[in-house]
């Protein structure tokens, strides 16, 4: 059996990496297991918040400024072992500070845009949406035709007549690669690589305390002085809703009420000619953006990021690839397209973050809601769930 840690995580992002370096910095010892071959693989972080707002009852002005830049970089800052840069568009400060790093995690502040042919569904949601945002002083700029277009990342059509839209305050995103691989690499560093365990296999939970089994080693329980913490996203859930419903019946009932599963499709396209960067648009259901890590180049990126949201049928379906092929050919102007790369990302929409907690025996087993989704909400979830212990 294993030393007895303070805490094991439990996880397959990066929630428990950043537990983890909330907890090591106040004393704590822990044991960070993954039952993935490796972090992130199934992709549930996202660099920004792709704003939902169905619910018309919802806090826009908080929404927004829990989004601002300067939110983004103080949640996601507490926890990071290096520099967290910043850009924002026009700033002369961008490049005439003494010290930059280039490699550092970079936190962009790009404007939103919402566009949507006359007409549509979609116009009518995004006019209410405008309006909100009047209310709640977000000073938005309503825009039509060519003038509208123009800050559109890749646009190139000569007519964009049918187009109207609204553009929103700037918000942050971040270089979620760079943050995640310079977190891990000093955790690695700090707690050494037997405390950090990939492609672990979770038996049961018991009095004894977690049954795992690393490769290559038989089974083994693990019993923390304090906790275990699992962090709850998509790769986790069989084996969460199967023994969260043998311990808290009602709990795993809670957990499904409170979620829905999405997958969408990031498309990574390669383009003629330079795309602006100064902005990240919503084309009805689609988020687009200019790709790339660090500071935006000051003559534009060459790389367009487009999140389509797969549709009933599955990835790549029909309905996501009209999505795309109308983005493409009927509005931005383009006549063919490259393709770099497509990865699919899972993740949950929270209707509700309350977690499960339980014990057995001496075992304290704790199931934290809210690990997928934009980098720095899972930083802010994390810190808050972490409250009682800290």
């Amino acid at each position: 059996m294993l030393g007895r840690p303070d805490f094991v995580l439990v996880g397959t992002g990066i929630a428990p990496l950043l537990a983890a370096s909330q907890l090591m910095h106040q004393g704590k010892s822990v044991l960070v297991l993954n039952p993935n071959t490796g972090f992130f693989k199934e992709r549930s972080e996202l660099p920004l918040d792709i704003l939902f707002f169905e619910n018309a009852n919802s806090n826009l002005g908080l929404r927004f400024h829990n989004n601002s830049p300067e939110e983004v970089y103080r949640n996601l800052s507490p926890d990071f072992p290096g520099a967290l840069e910043m850009w924002k568009p026009d700033s002369h400060r961008n490049r005439e500070r003494n010290f930059v790093d280039d490699r550092a995690p970079w936190i962009r502040a790009r404007n939103r845009l919402w566009v949507a042919r006359r007409g549509t569904d979609a116009m009518d949601r995004f006019e209410n949406l405008y309006l909100r945002a009047l209310d709640a002083g977000l000073r938005p700029q309503w825009m039509e035709g060519l003038s509208l277009a123009k800050h559109f990342p890749g646009f190139s059509a000569k007519d964009a007549l049918d187009w109207v839209g609204f553009l929103g305050p700037a918000l942050g995103d971040i270089d979620v690669e760079r943050y995640q691989a310079a977190l891990l690499s000093y955790l690695y560093e700090r707690i050494g690589e037997s405390s950090i365990r990939t492609s672990v296999t979770l038996h049961d939970i018991g009095s004894k305390g977690l049954s795992v089994q690393f490769p290559g080693s038989s089974a083994q329980w693990i019993l923390p002085r304090t906790s275990v913490l699992f962090f709850w996203t998509p790769a986790l859930m069989r084996f969460l809703c199967q023994k969260v419903s043998r311990f808290v019946p009602e709990g795993e009932q809670r957990f499904r009420k409170a979620v829905k599963l999405q997958t969408w499709e990031e498309w990574q396209l390669l383009s003629r000619k330079p795309i602006a960067c100064k902005v990240v648009a919503q084309w009805d259901r689609v988020r687009v953006w200019a790709q790339g890590a660090g500071a935006p180049p000051q003559g534009g990126s060459n790389m367009l990021s487009v999140l389509v949201r797969s549709g009933p049928e599955g990835v790549c379906s029909t309905q996501s690839l009209t999505e795309l092929e109308a983005l493409l050919f009927q509005f931005l102007g383009w006549d063919r397209f490259s393709v770099r790369s497509m990865v699919t990302r899972d993740f949950y929409r929270w209707n509700s973050l309350e977690g499960v907690d339980f014990e057995t025996g001496p075992l304290r087993v704790q199931v934290l809601a809210g690990c997928d989704g934009p980098l720095h909400w899972i930083a802010k979830q994390v810190r808050n769930a972490l409250v009682g212990h800290l």
